[in-house]
């Protein structure tokens, strides 16, 4: 009994704490297409959980943004797949930084279906570009 309690005690020591794991932290997996794209802002990343459906717009407005222009040019590079954040942001500031959470779910659903309708044709022009 003594033995296996001892072998517990070893294997359990050799595991990770979950209380250890830092949430805050992005695992930083390499991206197999365009591994050069920009990180998400510091400010978006940090938001508190209450305020995740901020983060979430500010995402929302990138993706569409990216996907018209890609739409537009007919062409997906990594720097219009994957623009800058600066654009997002400003947006986001211009537009929504005194909206209420509402207003901002709300946006969120309009953005997300305008970039679904352009999801198939920029799905095509991307992997043609090999980026997708």
């Amino acid at each position: 009994m003594k033995q296996c309690l001892a072998v517990f005690l070893i294997i359990m020591s050799a595991v990770p704490s979950t209380a250890e794991t830092d949430l805050k932290t992005p695992h930083t997996a390499e991206a197999s297409i365009c591994p050069d794209r920009p990180d998400e802002p510091n400010w978006i990343r940090d938001l508190p959980a209450q305020d995740a459906y901020k983060r979430v717009l500010v995402q929302d407005i990138y993706r569409t943004r990216a996907f018209e222009q890609i739409a537009l040019g007919g062409a997906c590079p990594c720097d219009v797949r994957f623009p800058s954040w600066a654009t997002a942001e400003h947006e986001f500031q211009e537009r929504f930084e005194d909206a209420d959470r509402w207003e901002m779910l709300e946006a969120s659903r309009e953005y997300n279906e305008r970039a679904n309708e352009l999801r198939p044709a920029v799905m095509d022009i991307c992997r043609a570009d090999g980026n997708w």
